[in-house]
C-alpha cells in the first residue's frame, strides 16, 4: 500500500506528465485557402513580379531624368590659391597689383578667391529633348504592361494549380467510395460463396478488383499531395506546407461571345500594349537621333567674384565681380559617319519594335481564338460526361440489383462498377478542362 508523501508524489508526477502531454502536442492544421488568397500569396512573394516592378521603378525615374533636358544646368564653384614665388634676377610683373617688383631679394606670396554660378541652357537641340521625354514615358508604360503580364501569367498558373488541386481532391472521394463500393462487393462475395450459391472465382475477382481500388486511391492520394506540393511552389512557398482548398471545382461564368473577347484583348492584353509602347518607345529614341543632323543652339551666363582677400566676400554683388551672357550655335559637319550610323541604328530598331507588335497583335488573335474554341469544346464535353456519368451510375445500379439477385455475374457487376468510376473521373477532368479553358480565355483577353 502507497504511503501518503509516495501518493502524493504520484499524482504529483502525473499531473506534471499530463501538462507536458498536453502543451507538447501541437497538431499541424492544413491551412484553408481560397483562389483569390492563393492568388494574393503568389503575387506578394513571386521574384519575377518584383523584379519586374523594379524595372519599371527605374524607367520612371528615367522620366524625370528626360524631363531635366528641359531646364537649364546652374553650377557653383568656390576657388582658393596660394602662389609662392621664390627669389629672381629680374623684375617680375605682379597681377594683383598691376606693377614691377624686383623679387632678387626674397620670397613673395600672391593669394586669390574667386566664386560664383554658371548657367548652360540648350535653347534648341533639333527637338532631341522632347523626344527623350516621349521616349521615357513611353518606356515606363511599356514597363508598366510588363508588371500587368507578369501578373497575369502567375495568376494563370495558381489558378492551373489550384484547379488541379480541386481536381485531386474530388478524384480522392471518387476513389474513397469506390473502396467502399469494392469492399461491399467482396463481403457480398464472400457471403454467398459460404452459402455455395456463388463461385470461388467469384470471391477472387472481388478480392483483386478491392485491391485495384485500393492501389487507385492510394495513387490519388499521392496525386492529392503532390498538387499541395506544387501550389505552394508556384506560390514561392514551402512545398511541404499543408494546403485545404475551400471551393469547389464548379462551371465558371464568362459571358462573352468571341467578337466581344476578341475587342477586350486588343484593348486590355498586357503583352499586346507592351509592344505597342515598346514600338513608340523605339520610333521617339529615331527622332531624338535625328536631331544630330540639326544645328546646337545654347545659352551659358555666369556671375563670378574675384579677390585677393576672402574677407572682401561680403562685396559678392558690390565689387570685384564680373557676369557675362554668351550665345552660342554648333553645327557638326562630320563626326566619321557617327550621326548616320546612329540614326539607322535606332530607325532598324523601330522597324523591329514594328514588327514585334503586329506579330503580337496576330498571336493575342490566334491565342482568343484556340481559348475560345476550347471553351466552346469544354462546354460540350461537359455535358456529354455528365450524361455519361449519369447513364454509368445507372447501368452500376441495374448491374448491382441483377448481382444481388443472382441474375448477373461478378464480372458484369466489376465491368458496371469500373465505367461508373472511368465516368466520374471523365467528368472530373471535363470539369477542370472548362475551368482551365475559361482561365485561358481570360489571360488572352488580358482580364
Amino acid at each position: 500500500m502507497l504511503t501518503k508523501p509516495a501518493l502524493k508524489s504520484l499524482i504529483l508526477i502525473t499531473v506534471i506528465g499530463a501538462l507536458i502531454l498536453l502543451f507538447s502536442f501541437n497538431p499541424v492544421m492544413a491551412e484553408k485557402l481560397t483562389l483569390e488568397q492563393c492568388i494574393d500569396i503568389a503575387v506578394e512573394n513571386n521574384p519575377e513580379i518584383k523584379s519586374a516592378k523594379n524595372q519599371y521603378k527605374i524607367s520612371r525615374e528615367s522620366v524625370w531624368s528626360a524631363y531635366g533636358g528641359l531646364l537649364p544646368s546652374l553650377d557653383s564653384y568656390l576657388n582658393a590659391s596660394r602662389t609662392v614665388y621664390g627669389p629672381t634676377s629680374y623684375l617680375r610683373y605682379d597681377q594683383n597689383t598691376n606693377q614691377l617688383i624686383d623679387a632678387s631679394t626674397g620670397i613673395s606670396v600672391s593669394k586669390n578667391y574667386s566664386a560664383g554660378f554658371v548657367m548652360n541652357y540648350t535653347l534648341f537641340n533639333g527637338l532631341s529633348n522632347i523626344y527623350n521625354i516621349r521616349d521615357a514615358k513611353a518606356n515606363a508604360k511599356a514597363e508598366h504592361y510588363n508588371v500587368e503580364g507578369t501578373k497575369r501569367d502567375i495568376i494563370y498558373r495558381v489558378k492551373e494549380r489550384y484547379f488541379s488541386l480541386l481536381q485531386a481532391k474530388m478524384l480522392v472521394e471518387v476513389r474513397k467510395e469506390a473502396v467502399k463500393r469494392g469492399e461491399e462487393q467482396l463481403k457480398t462475395a464472400e457471403s454467398r460463396y459460404e452459402l455455395g450459391s456463388s463461385a470461388l472465382s467469384d470471391v477472387l475477382k472481388a478480392r483483386v478488383q478491392y485491391g485495384q481500388d485500393q492501389l487507385d486511391l492510394v495513387e490519388a492520394e499521392n496525386t492529392y499531395e503532390l498538387a499541395k506540393a506544387d501550389l505552394n511552389y508556384v506560390m514561392d512557398r514551402d512545398v511541404s506546407l499543408d494546403i485545404e482548398p475551400v471551393e469547389n471545382l464548379d462551371m465558371r461564368a464568362l459571358d462573352y461571345d468571341f467578337n466581344a473577347a476578341f475587342e477586350v484583348a486588343m484593348e486590355r492584353n498586357q503583352d499586346l500594349l507592351d509592344a505597342e509602347y515598346s514600338m513608340e518607345s523605339a520610333k521617339y529614341q529615331k527622332l531624338s537621333a535625328r536631331g544630330d543632323w540639326f544645328p546646337s543652339i545654347t545659352v551659358r551666363a555666369s556671375y563670378g567674384w574675384n579677390d585677393e582677400d576672402f574677407g572682401n566676400i561680403d562685396n559678392f554683388v558690390d565689387e570685384d565681380y564680373t557676369w557675362s551672357i554668351v550665345g552660342s550655335v554648333s553645327f557638326n559637319i562630320f563626326n566619321g559617319f557617327n550621326t548616320k550610323a546612329q540614326h539607322n541604328i535606332y530607325r532598324l530598331r523601330h522597324k523591329t519594335a514594328q514588327d514585334t507588335y503586329y506579330a503580337m497583335k496576330n498571336s493575342v488573335a490566334l491565342q482568343v481564338k484556340q481559348a475560345y474554341l476550347n471553351l466552346e469544346k469544354a462546354r460540350q464535353n461537359m455535358r456529354l460526361t455528365e450524361e455519361s456519368e449519369e447513364a454509368a451510375r445507372e447501368d452500376f445500379n441495374l448491374a448491382q440489383e441483377k448481382y444481388n439477385l443472382g441474375a448477373a455475374t461478378i464480372l458484369e457487376l466489376i465491368d458496371a462498377q469500373v465505367s461508373y468510376k472511368q465516368a466520374e473521373t471523365n467528368r472530373i477532368q471535363a470539369l477542370f478542362d472548362y475551368n482551365l479553358a475559361v482561365s485561358q480565355l481570360e489571360k488572352a483577353m488580358g482580364l
